[in-house]
């Protein structure tokens, strides 16, 4: 079976968005670079991007900088922030192997800057304020627009 996280999470985004605006994938194209995963319009929570990674948490306890995210791309990415004014997030899948549930952490894209200019190396999975899963077939991002949004 795919994995296809990024569609999961425009599904369960809009679905938690309902008509509070809409969350958008970017389509990478040839010869051009993809500045986020994800952009979400809204009226009530305003306008954020997502830059989504999946990984296996069964091999993985953190996510390394230099070996998640393409050479420039944090910068790109930190660039876009500032320009746009777009509250940014990083969402990462762990997947927990065959039959297990995988989880989602969230962190604030500040929060993953300012650990990158520091020369930090890698996230640590412990150091997030916010994980959930799926309940039915929707993530469970209440808590993440009513808390951090």
């Amino acid at each position: 079976m795919k994995n296809d996280f990024e569609a999961d999470l425009i599904k369960s985004l809009n679905f938690h968005l309902k008509d509070n605006g809409i969350a958008f994938r970017l389509k990478q194209a040839e010869y051009t670079n993809q500045i986020v995963d994800i952009l979400i319009d809204s009226t009530k929570y305003g306008y954020i991007f997502i830059e989504a990674k999946s990984m296996d948490y069964i091999k993985y306890d953190k996510l390394y900088f230099n070996g998640r995210f393409s050479d420039g791309q944090i910068e790109g990415i930190e660039e876009f922030r500032k320009k746009s004014g777009r509250k940014g997030f990083l969402f990462v899948e762990l997947r927990q192997g065959k039959g297990n549930k995988n989880i989602v952490l969230i962190y604030k894209w500040e929060d993953i800057y300012k650990k990158y200019i520091s020369d930090e190396k890698s996230i640590v999975f412990r150091d997030t304020d916010f994980k959930t899963n799926k309940i039915g077939e929707y993530l469970d991002l209440g808590r993440f627009f009513s808390v951090f949004v």
